[in-house]
């Protein structure tokens, strides 16, 4: 038999029920009667962490602090001073002319019997590859941090590279004394005769040690003789002395 009155619900479903319109129900009217639009979130940016880095970052390389160039020593002589002696004046030529052709000329080369290897550093007479102890080796010396001997064959470019890295003048000539000069001992030098220019650590000398008619030995950057002699413009062995 079908009943036709109201359907009457439990009543654990009405509170149910109820429960529920009250979480998704509407919202209590505003009091003032005026509608309140819905706020709209502004969106924020969130800032990303980078990746953290995990090499160790490379210190920047130090800037090399420029060498200021040579300059001219302005107590040397003016160009065209000779000394009045021929193998002198020769050799100033040639400096001043920057000439290494001319200048090789003028070398007095020295002979000496070329070695096996030694443990020394530099070993200017050690033989040449495939070269027999013995052989006769030839050049003039030059006097450096290094040192050496500079033979015939690369002499003159050898000779052209110096005369041309710095504005050398002409400090001075000197004669030296019987004994007074000790090398090259199988060619004592007679004269000295001293160039000087400016450099970034102050003044430097080169010399042309003169003996048998031409130089046996190029000094470069030291000053040839005791400073006290260098300073006495006085002292006798001068042929032209220092410049005050």
């Amino acid at each position: 038999m079908r009943r036709t009155g109201p359907l009457l619900l439990p009543a654990a479903a009405v509170l149910a029920l109820f429960a529920f319109a009250s979480a998704c129900g509407e919202d209590e009217p505003d009091p003032t009667g005026i509608a309140t639009p819905l706020e709209t979130a502004t969106p924020t940016a969130t800032a990303t962490a980078s990746p953290t880095a995990t090499a160790t970052a490379r210190p920047e390389p130090p800037t090399p602090t420029p060498v200021p160039p040579p300059q001219p020593d302005p107590r040397t002589y003016p160009a065209g001073t000779r000394s009045g002696i021929a193998i002198i004046d020769a050799i100033i030529a040639a400096v001043e002319s920057k000439d290494g052709a001319a200048l090789e000329k003028l070398a007095h080369y020295l002979s000496y019997p070329c070695e096996g290897p030694k443990p020394v550093q530099p070993h200017p007479l050690r033989c040449a590859n495939g070269v027999a102890e013995g052989t006769p080796k030839v050049g003039f010396w030059v006097s450096h941090v290094e040192g050496g001997l500079w033979e015939p064959d690369h002499a003159v470019s050898s000779l052209d590279r110096w005369l041309h890295d710095a504005p050398r003048g002409l400090f001075g000539v000197y004669r030296l004394a019987p004994g007074q000069a000790r090398f090259p001992p199988d060619a004592p030098p007679e004269y000295l005769v001293i160039f000087s220019y400016e450099s970034a650590y102050g003044r430097w000398w080169d010399t042309l040690s003169v003996a048998g008619g031409g130089f046996v030995e190029l000094g470069i950057a030291f000053p040839p003789l005791p400073e006290t002699t260098m300073a006495n413009a006085a002292d006798p062995g001068w042929i032209l002395p220092p410049l005050p």
